[in-house]
C-alpha cells in the first residue's frame, strides 16, 4: 500500500502513546517528520509499476521453487552434454544514462562520453551451456555497425585474421 506522511504521523503518535513518550497530545511535527524521514532514510518515490497481492505472495516463494526445480532437473540431467541452453545478451560499447543532476535553470545539460561512436554501436553474444554446466566454446558474437551492412577496416581484418587461424587449426587437425 501507498504510505504518505499522514500514515508517518499516525504510527509515530500511536507509538508514543504505547510507550508513553510525550503528553497525549503529541501532534508529530513537521520538523520530527523529517528528521525520521533522514535518519531511516526515507524520501518520496515514484511509482515505477503496481502489482497484485498475489503476485506479491508468489515472488516471495519463487527462488525456493527455482532451487526445487534446479535440483529435479539436475536428477533427471545428471551427466548430459547434449541437452544445451543458448541465450542473446545485447550490449553497447558504451552507456550513457539520460538522466543526470545538473543546477536548476541550467539550460542545457550535457554528459561526456569517451567516444561518441561508442554510443550508438552495439554487440550481442550468444553463449551456449549444457546442462552439466560446461560452456561451449566459441561465443557467437554478432558486430552490429549502424549501417547496418558494412564492417569497419578494422573489424574486416579481426574477422579475416579469426578465419585463417580456424582454417590452420583445422587443417593440422587432420
Amino acid at each position: 500500500m501507498p504510505v504518505h506522511d499522514r500514515e508517518l504521523r499516525r504510527w509515530a503518535r500511536a507509538e508514543a502513546r504505547r510507550l508513553d513518550l510525550g503528553p497525549p497530545s503529541f501532534k508529530c511535527s513537521s520538523s520530527f517528520l523529517i528528521r525520521l524521514k533522514k535518519e531511516l532514510c526515507i524520501s518520496s518515490r515514484k511509482v515505477v509499476s503496481v502489482v497484485s497481492k498475489k503476485r506479491m505472495t508468489e515472488e516471495e516463494n519463487l527462488e525456493q521453487k527455482a532451487k526445487e526445480h534446479v535440483e529435479a532437473v539436475n536428477m533427471k540431467f545428471p551427466t548430459y552434454d547434449t541437452v544445451m541452453n543458448a541465450d542473446q545478451s545485447g550490449f553497447l560499447y558504451e552507456f550513457t544514462s539520460t538522466r543526470t543532476l545538473s543546477t536548476v535553470g541550467e539550460k542545457i545539460t550535457r554528459v561526456v562520453a569517451e567516444c561518441l561512436n561508442k554510443t550508438t554501436h552495439s554487440y550481442t553474444i550468444m553463449p551456449i551451456i549444457t546442462a552439466a554446466g560446461r560452456l561451449l566454446s566459441p561465443l557467437f558474437i554478432c558486430l552490429q555497425e549502424v549501417t547496418g551492412d558494412e564492417f569497419g577496416p578494422f573489424v574486416k581484418e579481426a574477422v579475416e585474421r579469426s578465419k585463417q587461424l580456424r582454417c590452420h587449426r583445422t587443417y593440422q587437425q587432420e
